[in-house]
């Protein structure tokens, strides 16, 4: 592999699971900054990989310069579903969001002082709970449910993807359910990778030491970069 492919793998973006608008600028900027060989395979990865779903989306009509393919590990399909996987699921899993979540709530209250109240919200001890006390600071939806729906990308939303999306799931996931990728639409341009084991954005290979996914997106960027 050329260190000029290693550099870019090395300032890929891995991003987190809880969707965010505020992720979809960072990303932006990073893929931007990358040079310019590697801005052609632009990637976005990690468990954030809903927001860059979305972003795919809207590459025919809102693109990013020089983005050409996604990558997504373990992207929730459905937030609402996956929310109360969380809530009802492994307790380290729930305290484990929850613990991050407030924590970047306490950063933006902190960062955006005059906007931002959290500290009557942050009693909360499930995400579900947690999602629904934060829905006043989003008034454009009237509950949390509207506000899930916003963010599903299940059914037929990814049928009009029209750049290269390549998503890595596993069946044993416990947060994100399998069977929503087994119900996507056809698309030249999406193609799915579920193993039968991985957990969530998991894939140790070998235990504890390597990824395979990251093995396996490393081979096809060095592909194309050779193309």
């Amino acid at each position: 592999m050329s260190s000029e492919l290693i550099l870019g793998v090395l300032t890929i973006i891995y991003v987190n699971f809880i969707l965010s608008g505020d992720n979809a600028v960072v990303i932006a900027l990073a893929v931007r900054s990358l040079p310019p060989k590697q801005q052609k395979l632009g990637i976005f990865w990690g468990s954030f990989a809903a927001v860059a779903l979305r972003i795919a989306l809207r590459q025919s009509f809102s693109p990013i310069s020089n983005l050409k393919e996604v990558f997504c590990i373990s992207p929730a399909l459905d937030p609402y579903k996956s929310t109360l996987a969380i809530d009802s699921g492994f307790p380290a899993y729930r305290h484990y969001f929850l613990a991050k979540w407030k924590r970047s709530l306490r950063k933006k209250q902190h960062f955006f002082p005059e906007l931002y109240h959290f500290g009557d919200i942050l009693h909360h001890n499930t995400c579900l709970a947690l999602t629904e006390a934060i829905m006043p600071y989003y008034p454009e939806f009237g509950n949390y449910r509207d506000y899930f729906r916003q963010y599903t990308l299940t059914g037929e939303v990814l049928a009009s993807l029209a750049m290269p999306v390549t998503i890595f799931t596993s069946e044993d996931d416990p947060v994100v359910a399998s069977e929503d990728f087994h119900q996507l639409p056809s698309n030249p341009y999406l193609q799915l990778s579920v193993q039968k084991s991985g957990g969530h954005c998991g894939f140790l290979d070998p235990f504890p030491w390597g990824c395979w996914y990251e093995r396996r997106i490393a081979y096809i960027m060095e592909q194309k970069a050779q193309a």
